[in-house]
């Protein structure tokens, strides 16, 4: 059984979302480096290794979407609400003000929290339910 069209193209929207959040990650790297080093001194340690892992997990994410969606679909879920608590600390705590980034980051999340359901459901059974299904029908 195919997965529905609804389900395919929302998930193609989350991948594009963080294919696009991925090479903001890069950039920000070649940028400020690695365990973003050459942001203020303010931001704590664990703040930027878990925006510099970001870049490891949108991009894994993006092909979990497709290789294994449910997985995928989970990933993105608690993905982009970690990011949106964290960089609502920051914000807040850091004093480091409403950008475009943090504003799309949370337009991101109540699409995400919107639709996730929606593009669940359109998945195909895995298959031990298939199997649970055929049989027990007779």
């Amino acid at each position: 059984m195919r997965a529905t069209s609804a389900s395919l193209a929302l998930r193609l929207a989350y991948a594009l979302c963080l294919s696009v959040a991925t090479a903001n990650h890069v950039l920000a790297a070649i940028d400020s480096g690695l365990l973003l080093d050459g942001l203020s001194r303010e931001v704590p340690f664990p703040v930027r290794l878990y925006w510099s892992l970001l870049t490891l997990f949108d991009a894994v994410a993006v092909v979990l979407l497709f290789a294994r969606p449910r997985i995928g679909l989970a990933a993105t879920l608690v993905i982009i609400v970690s990011d949106v608590v964290v960089n609502s600390w920051a914000t807040i705590f850091l004093k480091m003000g409403m950008t475009n980034a943090y504003l799309a980051q949370i337009v991101f999340l109540i699409f995400v929290s919107a639709t996730v359901r929606t593009s669940w459901h359109g998945l195909p059974r895995p298959s031990h339910e298939r199997a649970t299904v055929s049989t027990s029908g007779g």
